[in-house]
C-alpha cells in the first residue's frame, strides 16, 4: 500500500504510525504503576517482609511525581513499617 493522495484519510500510512505510537505511549502510562508495584512488592518480600500490602503507587511523568499510599510491611507477626502516604518529586532538568 502507498502513501497516495487518493487514499482516505485514515488508511495513510502516517496516521497509521502515530496511532500506534500513542496508543504505546498509553499503554505505557497505564502499565508502569503496576510494574513499579509488583517490584517494590518483590523487592520487600526479597529483602525480609513476609507479608506486604500496597495499595496504590501513583506516577506521573509529566510532573515528575510518584506517590506510594497505604504501604505496610510485616515479618513474624510484627508490623515492622507502615507508611500512609509518601511522595517524591523529581526535577527533569538536573538530570
Amino acid at each position: 500500500m502507498q502513501n497516495s493522495p487518493n487514499l482516505p484519510f485514515y488508511r495513510r500510512r502516517w496516521v497509521a504510525m502515530l496511532a500506534a505510537i500513542a496508543v504505546l505511549i498509553a499503554l505505557l502510562l497505564v502499565v508502569l504503576p503496576l510494574g513499579l508495584s509488583y517490584g517494590l512488592h518483590k523487592w520487600l518480600l526479597a529483602n525480609g517482609g513476609e507479608d506486604v500490602h500496597i495499595e496504590d503507587i501513583d506516577v506521573n511523568l509529566f510532573s515528575g511525581t510518584a506517590a506510594i499510599h497505604d504501604l505496610s510491611l510485616s515479618a513474624q507477626g510484627r508490623s515492622l513499617l507502615v507508611i500512609p502516604s509518601l511522595a517524591v518529586k523529581v526535577e527533569w532538568l538536573p538530570l
